[in-house]
């Protein structure tokens, strides 16, 4: 499973985990959106699925709601979860570290709680 939030961090992680998507049956992408209440033009993680399938992986995105005061990396490990997923691919520290730090953040919460292998990239 790849977290998508299409940061550099995020796309680091894919390039840098395209030889076990390569060998997976099925790569998801799955991006959050939270409760951003504008409209959308594009499918979140379109293009990074399609980058993605061009390497030969069969690949699907799904997109998730969280709400505001929702933790993202605790949505993260249930989408982990919910889909049987075996490896998680994300970009890691997307903020400055004393954010992270102060406020914590997805990062830091899937550290905490990873129940799966994790791939991470900065």
């Amino acid at each position: 499973m790849v977290a998508w939030d299409g940061s550099r961090e995020a796309t680091r992680a894919v390039h840098d985990a395209l030889p076990f998507m390569r060998a997976a049956k099925t790569t998801t992408v799955v991006t959050v959106n939270g409760e951003r209440g504008e409209p959308r033009v594009r499918i979140p993680g379109a293009d990074i699925a399609t980058l993605i399938a061009r390497h030969g992986v069969n690949v699907e995105v799904k997109d998730i709601e969280v709400g505001r005061d929702a933790s993202i990396g605790d949505a993260l490990l249930s989408q982990v979860s919910a889909i049987g997923a075996d490896l998680l691919v994300t970009g890691a520290y997307g903020h400055a570290r004393w954010q992270e730090l102060v406020m914590g953040g997805a990062t830091r919460t899937i550290l905490r709680s990873m129940t799966v292998p994790v791939l991470m990239s900065h």
